[in-house]
């Protein structure tokens, strides 16, 4: 074939492949303990989405920045104090660390020292050292030089199973003088300090003891140091808080917050804020006296302060992102009771699901909208020009939506139970069902091209419909809550 022939034919199929989607938008949320950062710039917040980083803004819903970089679900993020880094680790196979630069959203350095998965990440106060943390597989942890993404030194996990790691600016000597070692905590089933060299490597590390009748019978879950680097506060899988002094390293007091363990813990000049499994986010004054608790739906996973330690940044269970007023813990009483939307002193960020999304629809002719169906037994219709949630239905015990239509009146779904359910597109509200549509489940379903009329298919089992209704198919159904 010449070679003008050549240059004919393969131009075509070159200017396909150069083609790109953009990704422009994701809905969705890797829910891990300290997965959630308010960034100290206040204009964005960090979190990560499946194997992605996100950078989102808190003005604009358009505005997420996305940082591709694992190739399987991010395990553990971190946030440098100042906000010049991110880094970002994985579990599998290329179970890497990635280290980003907050500035340009570019990937600085690909850490590949770790091998099985990464559980915790932590950056030293000065941004120049990056703790790696891997999982009890992998038995390791590694301290590098941001730098030059160098290894500093290394050691064996302690605990074999590391929760979290963190560091409290440089290690003291008897006399509480800062010497030139850096002093990192770790914790998990046992909590251990460590004081490190990063000039020659050096590691000593420490574990925690129980003062009287205080025991370790737990599993730490999340720990912050206090402002001053005198005391570090652990919060445990039991729910409630463990107080340790760093000047002897003993456990002094614990103190009990909530039910369903406490996933995150904050500290600040006033005091102390945890989050727990029950949705209970609880503020605590300097004697560790409570002082108000409120009550989001669902559990909280994760909970990160502004620069300024006015505002929280709340990860919730049920797939909800808010913005919080710190001071509003302290307006109500001690009884926790449950926010809702109406409150002025919470703004939700954005909804998302919590499960596997397994089929999705849009309308005919319209782009303004469009309904999700996941795992977790929502149906959802979201407003695709802010992302918000428009309309949101439940379906218990029907086991797994299979297929959704959507049009401009109803949502209609099949379900693995075999019925085909239908909800009203501006309310969620219930319009008619169809028992026993299919003995293996429903699998598909297609409306007409003017959405109205029923599908021959359909025709057999819709003869079945009782209580005279006209259903969005055309044909008389059964209307009553499902």
């Amino acid at each position: 074939m010449p070679d003008s022939a050549k240059g004919g034919a393969s131009a075509p199929a070159d200017a396909a492949m150069d083609e790109v989607v953009e990704l422009e938008h994701c809905i969705g949320f890797n829910a891990m303990r300290q997965g959630l950062f308010y960034h100290p710039g206040g204009e964005h917040y960090v979190y990560s989405a499946g194997a992605s980083v996100v950078i989102a803004s808190f003005h604009d819903p358009h505005d997420q920045k996305f940082l591709h970089g694992h190739d399987d679900c991010v395990s553990a993020l971190a946030v440098s104090k100042a906000g010049t880094w991110i880094a970002s680790g994985q579990h599998g196979e290329n179970s890497d660390v990635a280290v980003w630069s907050f500035a340009s959203r570019k990937l600085v350095y690909r850490l590949e020292e770790h091998d099985y998965g990464i559980a915790s990440l932590a950056f030293s106060d000065d941004e120049k050292l990056l703790c790696t943390c891997g999982i009890a597989e992998d038995g390791k942890i590694i301290l590098w030089d941001l730098c030059n993404g160098h290894i500093v030194t290394s050691m064996g996990a302690n605990p074999k199973s590391i929760n979290v790691s963190l560091f409290g600016g440089f290690a003291r000597n008897i006399k509480r003088r800062e010497t030139e070692n850096y002093q990192l905590f770790t914790a998990g089933d046992k909590m251990v300090m460590w004081s490190i060299n990063p000039y020659s490597g050096h590691v000593e590390g420490q574990t925690i003891a129980a003062e009287g009748r205080v025991s370790l019978v737990r599993e730490i879950s999340h720990a912050v140091f206090s402002d001053d680097l005198e005391w570090v506060y652990c919060a445990t899988s039991t729910g409630d808080f463990l107080v340790v002094r760093v000047a002897d390293l003993r456990i002094v007091r614990q103190v009990g917050t909530a039910r369903l363990g406490l996933q995150s813990i904050l500290s600040w000049p006033g005091g102390v804020v945890t989050g727990a499994g029950d949705g209970t986010i609880s503020a605590y004054d300097r004697k560790l006296d409570l002082v108000g608790s409120r009550k989001i739906h669902g559990g909280v996973f994760s909970l990160s302060f502004s620069a300024d330690s006015t505002e929280i940044l709340v990860g919730g269970t049920e797939g909800h992102i808010y913005r919080l007023g710190q001071e509003a813990l302290s307006q109500y009483g001690k009884v926790a009771t449950e926010m809702t939307a109406e409150d002025e002193n919470l703004l939700l960020l954005n909804v998302n699901p919590t499960g596997r999304v397994l089929c999705v629809a849009y309308a005919a002719g319209s782009s303004d909208f469009f309904a999700t169906g996941s795992s977790d037994s929502w149906l959802r219709i979201w407003d695709a020009n802010d992302y918000s949630v428009a309309v949101r239905v439940v379906v218990r015990d029907a086991g797994l939506v299979s297929c959704l239509e959507y049009t401009t009146d109803m949502l209609m779904s099949g379900w693995e139970d075999g019925v085909i359910r239908s909800h009203d597109s501006s309310t969620g509200a219930p319009l008619w069902h169809i028992d026993n549509a299919h003995r293996g489940g429903v699998s598909a379903l297609a409306l007409s091209h003017n959405a109205r009329r029923r599908s021959p298919r359909l025709g057999a089992a819709l003869e079945g419909a009782r209580e005279p209704h006209e259903g969005a198919l055309g044909t008389r159904l059964e209307h009553r809550d499902i």
